[in-house]
């Protein structure tokens, strides 16, 4: 996961678009989900964000895409296949908005991915 390496575990930038380009699928007030890539490395990633602490700490959950995946790939496809992989890997990261500027701490985890809201609502 060549992202791991791009930027440091702590990193600060105004927003997250500063570091990915989003393209949001769901946004209904929150949590939201869509497309990310990584501006310097490319590496593309489905995510899903859940508020912590409303408009002041969210955490993302970022999953790589495998770089074979088209375009069409259903978000939820990629997070139910990420699921059923053990080894799999994926950034979390929290967005701390508490204090200026915001804060971003990048984690690379090795851990069941936990169930966002959207997928449990559609369920």
């Amino acid at each position: 996961m060549p992202c791991s390496y791009c930027w440091p575990s702590e990193a600060t930038a105004d927003a997250l678009h500063t570091l990915f380009e989003l393209e949001i699928h769901d946004y209904n007030d929150e949590p939201f989900s869509g497309w990310a890539v990584c501006k310097a490395c490319g590496t593309r990633f489905g995510f899903s964000v859940e508020a912590q602490e409303p408009r002041r700490l969210w955490t993302w959950t970022l999953v790589p895409a495998d770089r074979n995946s088209g375009r069409e790939l259903e978000l939820s496809a990629l997070f139910d296949t990420a699921r059923k992989r053990p080894e799999s890997r994926w950034l979390e990261v929290t967005e701390d908005a508490r204090a200026d500027p915001t804060v971003f701490h990048v984690e690379v985890v090795r851990k069941p991915i936990p169930p966002a809201s959207w997928e449990i609502a559609k369920s």
